[in-house]
């Protein structure tokens, strides 16, 4: 690999002059929205490592630069169990996909 191409913790390679692509956000149903403080709380990790999590992978939004953050649930739940399968899944909208199901019967998203 040349020395003008560095590798994010996602594997993706971007030139250095060139900024970083940041993934298609995770699409959320109301139900599952967290804030920074309740997905802090339940996953017991500080509010930084959240807002990077929320960045890194995709699966926080803020409606506005210093708004608040909303997390999808199910899909911090999938970055923390390193389950990136199930959260391309469930960006791509394939809910019903037994790999995303699992996760949003654990969190009785679903019956």
């Amino acid at each position: 690999m040349s020395s003008d191409v560095e590798t994010r913790n996602n594997g993706a390679n971007t030139v250095d002059n060139e900024p970083a692509k940041r993934p298609l956000p995770v699409p959320m149903w109301q139900n599952e929205i967290l804030s920074l403080q309740q997905a802090a709380f339940e996953t017991n990790q500080s509010e930084k490592t959240i807002r990077r999590l929320c960045i890194e992978f995709g699966i926080g939004r803020r409606s506005a630069r210093g708004g608040h953050y909303q997390i999808s649930s199910p899909a911090l739940q999938m970055v923390m169990s390193n389950d990136l399968v199930a959260l391309e899944l469930l960006r791509a909208g394939q809910r019903e996909a037994p790999e995303v199901i699992r996760y949003l019967r654990a969190l009785q998203l679903v019956a």
